[in-house]
């Protein structure tokens, strides 16, 4: 068999194993970035659960629980909003990276020789046969 081929097979093999390490990369810095982003929103929020219900053990007046309780909504809506905007900021940066990733994947495919003469025999040499056509009466 031919040596060309072999060497071309195992460079294109070496190209993909590359192209899954980095994207293998990018998802987990993705999933490490959203787990951190959830873990603070989490935080945030029992945070205000706790002054909430910290200051609803201290008061017994109804306005003063309206209050308690419209502050409570502001803090969980405050963190939400924040929530959303660092995950829109993140998927953001990932969509570059994984757009930067496929372009790069393109061009290697572009500038490859491999792809180019990956079949080890040459087109012209390959034998042609005529296909008999027979006749049923």
């Amino acid at each position: 068999m031919d040596t060309n081929f072999i060497k071309n097979f195992k460079n294109l093999t070496d190209s993909a194993m590359e192209s899954s390490k980095t994207l293998e990369s990018i998802n987990t810095a993705l999933i490490e970035k959203c787990a951190e982003a959830n873990m603070q929103l989490a935080t945030s929020l029992v945070e205000a659960g706790t002054a909430a219900a910290d200051g609803l053990s201290d008061t017994k007046e109804m306005p003063d629980i309206i209050s308690i309780q419209t502050g409570l909504l502001a803090k969980y809506n405050e963190s939400m909003f924040d929530a959303a905007k660092s995950t829109a900021a993140i998927f953001n940066n990932a969509r570059s990276e994984y757009q930067g990733w496929f372009e790069k994947g393109i061009e290697d495919i572009k500038s490859s020789t491999e792809i180019d003469n990956f079949y080890p025999f040459p087109a012209d040499k390959i034998k042609k046969t005529a296909r008999k056509t027979t006749r049923s009466a």
